[in-house]
């Protein structure tokens, strides 16, 4: 079903939250090896402690798309 879609936008994770958990770069590798592409954020929540980015919506747009939008 994911290979279907034209568009996923999927909240991850810079730091783990919970036991388990995939981070950025877990789902980042998932969306590639679909042949998706990563197209950026669409929000981050920051640390109020750090300033650094907890987790945000990742956008990702399918590989066959891109010729066509870009």
């Amino acid at each position: 079903t994911v290979k279907k879609a034209a568009v996923v936008i999927i909240e991850t994770s810079f730091e783990p939250l919970y036991a388990g958990q995939w981070l950025f770069n877990d789902v980042y590798q998932y969306f590639i090896a679909l042949d998706f592409r990563f197209l950026g954020f669409a929000d981050q929540t920051l640390s109020k402690k750090t300033g650094i980015p907890l987790y945000g919506d990742a956008i990702f747009i399918n590989s066959k798309l891109v010729d066509k939008v870009f």
